[in-house]
């Protein structure tokens, strides 16, 4: 009995100290947990406050941690913020010189001049560039200068050159003045030579007139005594002149035909003529067209009529050539069957031309002698031959207008005048000479519009 008292009451304790430990576990576990929901509690604002400074991303990044090393590593073991704060200031003094400059100021002023560009590219590459750009501008600096070193050593040389120069052209112009003075010294002795003389030829005129007529008398006797010669003579004369005349007098007009058109293009404006390579046309020969040969008569004042048309080959065959119309009469335009004739062609002759005179052939209303030139080219162009004087052998004379002959000069005009004025006589006298000549000879005489109208080229002209 006693047994089982002890029994219960040992089992009593243990049941006892068994429910005072559950208490107890009970209690402290209320207790841990409660501590353990404060240090999540603050671990978690721990974190929030962590992550406003860097995140648990960002953490785990290299730069991060390259940074903390950094920061662990430095002088006195700042906090991370520390030594970023601290590195940005270094940074902002660096770079602009103020610590507590921010990095928006700092961009604010990057973009304002004179940093333009460096609110886009790195500062450094900013600073790169401009140094690159300041040492091109020194080299090109020297550059200049020595460039204004050597322009400034050209310019004495030419300075020099110039001095030079002007020396010469003083002294070449005091050497013409000298010279002109001797000129002028000359022309007044020369001029009164010329006046001696001139008083002296007058009194050989009254001379020679007083003698002439003492000769008069006696040359009227021998004129009487030539008079029955002179009748036999002109008799002779006659007789040769008709000869000459026959050989020399150019063909009739009808009998200037060279052709006939054989076929007309009107869409190519080209006409088929009936001479070709072996009637030796050229290219560029022109011809006026008539309806007929009667048609080329010339009129009472000796002009002849204007062809209907004017043709120019351009193409040769063998028995034919082919001309383009330069010049046509809508109202008469040309037909197979009209015939064609130019006066300086002729397949076995070569005419032969005197020209003198004045001529206006660029049509300014201004006859020249410079325009003979003109006449005697277009004459060589189309075969003529040239004769500085008329001759037998000679089958037109081509006169311009008269050359107009001043008033004669007073005795003590200047030399340049009273030259020009023996010089327009001169030419006066040749031309009233080659036109006297050219009617005895019978040979014709041409003037400028009648030539071009025997060539054929009034209506290009």
């Amino acid at each position: 009995m006693a047994s089982r008292t002890t029994a219960g009451v040992g089992m009593g304790i243990t049941v006892t100290i068994l429910g005072l430990i559950a208490i107890a576990s009970f209690i402290f576990a209320v207790i841990f947990y409660g501590q353990k929901q404060k240090v999540e509690q603050d671990l978690e604002r721990a974190e929030d406050a962590l992550s406003t400074i860097v995140t648990a991303n960002e953490r785990e990044t290299d730069w991060v941690n390259t940074r903390l090393n950094e920061a662990s590593s430095a002088e006195g073991r700042p906090s991370l913020v520390a030594y970023l704060d601290r590195s940005l200031r270094e940074a902002m003094d660096i770079a602009a010189g103020d610590e507590a400059l921010t990095v928006e100021d700092l961009e604010v002023r990057l973009a304002a001049e004179p940093y333009e560009g460096a609110d886009v590219n790195p500062l450094t590459g900013v600073i790169e560039e401009r140094n690159s750009a300041i040492a091109a501008l020194e080299d090109r600096i020297a550059e200049l200068d020595e460039a204004l070193v050597r322009a400034q050593r050209d310019l004495t040389g030419q300075t020099q050159i110039t001095q030079r120069l002007r020396d010469e052209h003083e002294q070449a112009i005091a050497a013409l003045n000298t010279e002109l003075s001797a000129y002028r010294s000359d022309v007044e002795s020369y001029r009164g030579d010329v006046t001696s003389t001139i008083a002296s030829n007058n009194e050989r005129v009254d001379d020679i007139q007083r003698g002439a007529s003492e000769q008069e008398a006696a040359l009227q006797e021998t004129i009487a005594s030539l008079e029955s010669r002179v009748f036999i003579l002109e008799g002779q004369l006659a007789e040769c002149q008709g000869q000459n005349q026959a050989r020399l007098r150019p063909r009739d007009e009808y009998a200037l035909v060279d052709g006939q058109i054989i076929g007309v293009s009107p869409g190519d404006q080209t006409a088929t003529l009936s001479v070709g390579c072996r009637d030796r046309v050229t290219l560029g020969l022109t011809f006026e067209v008539y309806d007929d040969g009667g048609a080329i008569r010339p009129d009472q004042e000796g002009e002849y009529p204007q062809g209907k048309a004017a043709v120019e080959i351009i193409r040769i065959d063998e028995a034919s050539s082919v001309a383009r119309i330069i010049r046509e009469n809508r109202r008469n335009p040309i037909v197979a069957g009209d015939v064609f004739a130019n006066a300086l062609y002729d397949p076995d002759k070569q005419y032969s031309f005197v020209v003198f005179g004045n001529f206006d052939m660029n049509g300014d209303g201004d006859a020249t002698a410079q325009e003979r030139n003109d006449v005697e080219s277009l004459i060589r162009d189309w075969g003529g031959a040239l004769e500085e004087d008329l001759s037998g052998r000679t089958d037109f004379l081509v006169l311009g207008e008269r050359p107009k002959l001043p008033i004669q000069p007073p005795p003590d005009a200047p030399l340049a005048v009273v030259q020009n004025y023996i010089n327009k006589q001169a030419e006066v006298e040749r031309y009233n000479a080659l036109f006297e000549r050219a009617t005895q000879a019978s040979i014709p005489v041409l003037n400028q519009n009648r030539l071009m109208t025997l060539t054929g080229l009034r209506g290009q002209r």
